[in-house]
């Protein structure tokens, strides 16, 4: 199978939306030989910082020597950055191949039986780890954690982010029965470990572990961070039960990142346990933290002459706009900031742009190349309702490159732009900024989740002690 055609398959998923139950991807990884289960695996849930979490644990797995798998989603430019191999994407004929190898097997499941788009590449993930011969691999779970594909790995260490409202039409519409799908990831005879939590949440989090017979961690109290946080990322002291970790510096901005920080430490000291590794070296943790790249969340593009300097964090939920203002905060403010917004049909956008507004002078208002983006209409109803009150003027662009262009004219070039609200959205700015022609299919290769036909399952210098 070629490139393009691996695409295309993917493309043809589409048709087989999200099921609640994870039999299909387990029928998929049975009819390939079970390769999910050819290496050790970590899994983490939660609502923002996933990404991040996966992506500072897997720097410091590599930087013990350990060959390692991290798989994320969704992408911002290419499909092929959801599948790394010790920090590489495969190429696309390695790529292309796996789907193939997927699309066989997929031959010879009935029609009920067919993997979704998100199925497809997941398995895709396990034969690539598998064939690798992988020391570890870490997977971001797509959503929720009971039904996602992704925990068909079983993986017994189990880590929860931050949990906050978001996708409530297949979580549930309360913080705490979100928590009870998250925490269903944990395993028997495995670990949840949770980040700092709200206190329904971390209630939520410790029965689904005790119901399933996995050892609870709060990482929040058995952590103490001594931080500074700074406009690039943060440095200091993470002290943990097992040692502490001095010198660090993490350059992933958003104080926020504190968090996600002791909970990838705490994630690698059990995995290392677990795997009878021994505990983590300092140097190597400070090393593997040093050089975390997690492109599209805080991520700063300098000024190039012809245009100011750039912001470009997702905030693609209430909680995560909720952080980029509070960023947006800490750095006061040069000239004129202009926001370039869009988000996904199913978000809440009122309560995204609410703490925005104060940041901005003006906002444009867009949508990104794909059949999720809100709609520009519907994005301006709400956008009038939100800044009716602060005085922000706010105008609708029809698509992401003329929103770009007018709005580093309206900045300026001592001026700044953010872009933000979408996943999608800074993935349409990137291929723009990258001056790539970007492949038009490979853009479009999208999960398109509807509503299942079942309800959700129903069972600055900080120093500071996750006890706190």
């Amino acid at each position: 199978m070629k490139y393009e055609e691996a695409l295309a398959f993917l493309k043809s998923r589409e048709q087989f939306h999200v099921k609640v139950g994870t039999r299909n991807i387990r029928l998929l990884a049975r009819a390939l030989g079970h390769p999910e289960h050819r290496f050790p695996s970590v899994v983490v849930a939660g609502t923002n910082g996933k990404g991040s979490t996966v992506a500072i644990l897997d720097s410091i797995l590599r930087a013990h020597g350990l060959r390692t798998g991290r798989f994320t989603s969704p992408h911002l430019v290419s499909i092929g950055e959801r599948i790394l191999v010790n920090g590489r994407q495969l190429p696309e004929d390695e790529f292309a191949s796996l789907i193939g190898d997927i699309a066989s097997a997929a031959e010879r499941l009935p029609p009920d039986q067919q993997p979704s788009f998100f199925e497809t590449i997941t398995g895709a993930a396990f034969l690539a780890f598998a064939r690798h011969e992988v020391d570890a691999a870490v997977f971001e779970v797509g959503m929720g954690g009971r039904w996602d594909a992704t925990t068909a790995t079983d993986a017994p260490l189990g880590l929860v982010t931050r949990i906050a409202l978001d996708h409530e039409r297949y979580l549930g519409k309360t913080v705490r029965e979100i928590a009870g799908e998250k925490g269903a990831v944990a395993r028997p005879g495995g670990e949840l470990l949770i980040a700092r939590q709200d206190p329904e949440a971390a209630e939520v989090l410790a029965a689904s572990a005790r119901d399933r017979g996995a050892r609870f961690r709060d990482v929040a109290r058995e952590t103490t961070l001594d931080c500074t946080v700074h406009r690039t990322g943060a440095g200091g002291t993470v002290s943990t039960p097992v040692a502490t970790y001095d010198d660090l510096w993490l350059p992933l901005p958003g104080r926020h990142q504190l968090d996600n920080l002791a909970l990838a430490v705490r994630g690698a000291e059990r995995l290392f346990a677990r795997e009878g590794l021994g505990t983590p070296d300092p140097v190597r943790v400070r090393q593997g933290v040093s050089a975390v790249r997690w492109p599209g969340r805080l991520e700063w593009l300098p000024a190039d002459g012809s245009r100011p300097r750039l912001l470009l964090d997702a905030a693609h939920n209430p909680s995560g706009a909720e952080r980029l203002s509070e960023y947006l905060d800490t750095l006061g403010q040069n000239g004129r900031r202009v926001l370039v917004f869009g988000a996904s049909r199913d978000k809440r956008v009122e309560e995204m742009l609410g703490p925005l507004a104060p940041h901005f002078q003006r906002v444009l208002l867009t949508a990104a190349a794909t059949r999720r983006a809100l709609p520009i209409a519907d994005l301006k109803d709400s956008a009038e309702r939100v800044f009716a009150e602060n005085g922000t003027r706010a105008e609708t662009v029809e698509d992401v490159p003329q929103a770009l262009a007018r709005a580093c004219r309206l900045a300026g070039r001592t001026g700044e732009v953010v872009i933000a609200g979408s996943i999608f959205l800074l993935g349409d700015a990137l291929r723009l900024l990258r001056a790539e022609d970007g492949d038009r299919l490979d853009q479009e290769v999208i999960e398109m989740p509807l509503l299942p036909t079942e309800p959700a399952g129903r069972t600055s210098t900080e120093r500071r002690s996750s006890a706190a």
